[in-house]
């Protein structure tokens, strides 16, 4: 793949893909894009398997580009709208460029809150713990939250800044968490309330990208909302 960013760049799209057409990705000349493909091979940020669905894209791109990241990046699914977002993100980009500008730090794009206590979620501090715990909290020192409050679904900017605010080895150990290459004592027991499997490499797209949607903003250490 031709390579369309530097570390100059302000704002490089970086889009997990599956099956969604990418006309209104490929055909807009406002920001440099990134194509990210299952099943692929390809060294920028192709996931030999299809599985963590947009995490696992977005962590690739993470660990293999780490001295050359750009200055922001806006990760993507690869739908153009969805039921969790109803509007245009390439105008949306546009008007956040073109109005108070770029942001540092973390920025989430979905405008869709979600909270752990909400009823009728299938996340329980008991069953999520574990995980946490195991694979999050050895790099970030901070004990799981019992409570969290956050932009669903997983569309957001990132700083390079706030990236390289962690170390390598947490992303590499959440994209082996995501596919499945690597695993954690007990971890074929991790199931979430409704019973789907957070052990390594989920269940369908359920899993590792189900247990990530959650904490894209702690992973940056980002206090996005209220957890406890």
């Amino acid at each position: 793949m031709l390579k369309r960013w530097d570390r100059d760049t302000e704002l490089l799209l970086v889009v997990a893909h599956w099956e969604q057409k990418l006309d209104w990705v490929t055909s807009q000349t406002d920001f440099p894009y990134v194509i990210g493909w299952k099943l692929s091979e390809d060294a920028i940020c192709g996931v030999p398997v299809n599985k963590g669905a947009e995490g696992s894209t977005y962590l690739k791109f993470i660990i293999n580009n780490w001295s050359d990241l750009p200055k922001r990046i806006c990760f993507l699914d690869d739908h153009e709208r969805s039921w969790h977002q109803p509007f245009d993100m390439i105008e949306k980009l546009r008007v956040i460029r073109n109005g108070v500008g770029l942001p540092d730090g973390f920025f989430p794009l979905n405008d869709m809150t979600i909270d752990t206590m909400e009823e009728f979620r299938n996340w329980r501090y008991e069953l999520f713990s574990p995980v946490w715990d195991a694979v999050v909290k050895p790099h970030l020192q901070m004990d799981c939250p019992t409570r969290i409050v956050a932009d669903g679904s997983a569309q957001f900017i990132v700083s390079r800044d706030r990236i390289h605010a962690n170390s390598i080895a947490l992303y590499e150990d959440l994209y082996a968490y995501c596919i499945g290459t690597k695993r954690w004592v007990g971890d074929k027991e991790w199931r979430d309330g409704a019973g789907y499997s957070f052990s390594p490499g989920g269940q369908d797209w359920i899993g590792g990208n189900y247990f990530l949607e959650w904490i894209w903003h702690l992973v940056f250490k980002i206090k996005f909302a209220p957890h406890t």
